[in-house]
């Protein structure tokens, strides 16, 4: 039996990509006990807890895939403030729509399918409520299983959500054109990356029950520190070589993964150039990384990383890591407020009315 416990998945300071602290234990067993309790880890203030996002997507992939037959005993914690950091990552919608877990949890609302045309779930997303620890929060906006959407409706659907859930923190009347230049360059990567799952993640030929998740949400720097958008993508598909080589058959590999998020492949004309695109927004805004992984030999427990910060480029095989699919993490540092404008956050004064949509209350 493996052990899992919260204060497993604290951050490593310094690290970039994810750490594999309980990888080992959690592959190895066909039992797990994952006790994010806050008693399991002998916490006494829960305000002071950081989790390691990039773990937490980690181990949601490994529950989707490699993990789905495996069974799983779940211990949730009972504060509100930990639960809304896990309802920032796929965690907990990979636990609640995990066929193993042995009991049941309230976590009902991470089962619910995006659907776009359905007002009452859109109205949920754009208003939540003020103590909301499910998938729907004031700064974070979750959409379950995408791949559901037709390929061809997908962008224009991810853009009818991600827009005006934006904009209903900007402030109309005050913005600067830096400010939303960059709140556009946070819908395009929402937009790129939650496609690639429409384009790429689940051919006719996988046979597990597929999954996929996207989410974004923010965090507030204050006035000497910069806004930021986190960006995180999930499916448990077949992964970004494979799917080079239905059309690029000479590729694969790291030279397929090179090749896709180096833009070199074709692309339609709607697509504004994928993971090239993304990669080029991260480059352009200082303090801002990404992190990709994905599938490439799945019986020999590989998998591929790509780490973007900066000018830091990092390309590796992982080893004893059997990612099925794709992860992507996004953090996009916006830029720090003038003194004598207002920041992005000062305006939150938009409602979501049932008949009309966003109105202002001013």
């Amino acid at each position: 039996m493996a052990l899992i416990r919260l204060k497993d998945l604290f951050p490593v300071p310094g690290s970039i990509a994810p750490q594999r602290r309980w990888h080992h234990d959690l592959l190895g067993s066909d039992n797990v006990v994952l006790d994010l309790s806050e008693t399991g880890s002998g916490v006494t203030n829960t305000s002071s807890i950081r989790l390691d996002s990039l773990q937490l997507l980690l181990l949601a992939n490994l529950m989707s895939g490699s993990k789905a037959n495996c069974e799983f005993d779940v211990v949730l914690p009972t504060s509100p403030s930990i639960l809304r950091t896990l309802a920032r990552t796929p965690l907990l919608g990979a636990i609640a729509n995990h066929r193993r877990v042995q009991q049941q949890l309230p976590l009902q609302a991470w089962m619910t399918i995006w659907n776009p045309h359905d007002r009452a779930q859109l109205g949920s997303m754009m208003a939540p409520g003020v103590e909301s620890t499910g998938p729907s929060q004031r700064g974070l906006l979750t959409l379950t299983n995408p791949h559901h959407r037709s390929r061809t409706s997908l962008a224009r659907e991810v853009r009818g959500v991600v827009d005006p859930w934006l904009n209903r923190r900007f402030m109309p009347d005050g913005n600067t054109l830096l400010q939303e230049g960059a709140l556009r360059s946070v819908e395009r990567v929402m937009s790129e990356l939650t496609e690639n799952i429409a384009d790429h993640a689940f051919p006719f030929s996988v046979e597990r029950s597929p999954q996929s998740i996207s989410q974004i949400y923010t965090t507030r720097g204050g006035r000497d520190s910069m806004d930021r958008f986190v960006i995180t993508v999930c499916d448990n598909g077949v992964g970004i070589p494979r799917s080079v080589r239905r059309t690029r058959s000479d590729l694969n590999g790291m030279r397929a993964f090179q090749a896709a998020v180096g833009g070199t492949l074709g692309h339609r004309a709607d697509r504004q150039w994928g993971l090239l695109n993304v990669h080029k927004i991260v480059a352009e805004n200082p303090g801002s990384r990404m992190v990709i992984v994905t599938s490439h030999l799945e019986d020999r427990q590989r998998s591929l990383i790509h780490v973007a910060a900066g000018d830091d480029l990092y390309w590796d095989e992982w080893r004893d890591m059997p990612v099925h699919g794709t992860l992507v993490y996004v953090q996009l540092a916006l830029p720090i407020p003038n003194p004598d404008q207002p920041s992005l956050f000062d305006f939150d004064g938009l409602t979501f009315d049932q008949t009309n949509g966003l109105v202002s209350t001013h």
